[in-house]
């Protein structure tokens, strides 16, 4: 009797606070999100490139003192070219990006620091196939710093202003 009278209680505590447990972690899960949406804007408010005239002004500064080091050095010639002419800017920032080559030639570190010139360093770990060669390359790829879920797209580009279409080794960002 004690036992049906223990599990009773039991069972009448459980649907007492379950709706509060589920309101909690949804309320944790709103949380998480609006950190990383800020996280995401602050990244964007100090990105030194916003659009291409940043974007012409940073490589004509570059031009001018080559001896200045900018992550867009670690990547050769050509795959710089390709990066460079890939990317797209809207009113809003960077709508998108080819990352093949960042893939082919960068760590996780060297890529995260290549897109935060732009704020678009929390697209980082949608970039599989990044060397890990280090701590730092293990946590930037992990999904705490992700992007918010349903606002940066892999294998898509941004093909105008609010629509991402197909396409391989590209990003498609919110700002897009």
């Amino acid at each position: 009797m004690k036992l049906i009278k223990t599990t009773t209680l039991v069972l009448a505590v459980i649907v007492a606070f379950a709706p509060a447990i589920t309101v909690q972690a949804a309320d944790r899960e709103r949380g998480d999100r609006v950190n990383k949406e800020r996280g995401q804007e602050l990244a964007f408010l100090l990105a030194p490139i916003k659009s291409k005239e940043d974007l012409d002004r940073y490589l004509e500064e570059l031009r001018q003192n080559p001896e200045a080091r900018s992550p867009l050095n670690l990547l050769s010639p050509a795959a710089r070219d390709r990066f460079l002419n890939s990317l797209v800017f809207t009113e809003r920032g960077l709508g998108g990006y080819y990352y093949g080559d960042l893939q082919a030639q960068l760590t996780a570190s060297q890529a995260y620091r290549l897109l935060s010139l732009f704020g678009a360093q929390h697209t980082t770990p949608l970039l599989s196939g990044l060397r890990i060669e280090s701590r730092g390359d293990e946590i930037i790829m992990e999904n705490e710093i992700a992007p918010v879920e349903g606002t940066d797209y892999n294998n898509m580009e941004c093909v105008k202003q609010g629509t991402c279409g197909p396409k391989n080794n590209y990003i498609c960002t919110s700002n897009c």
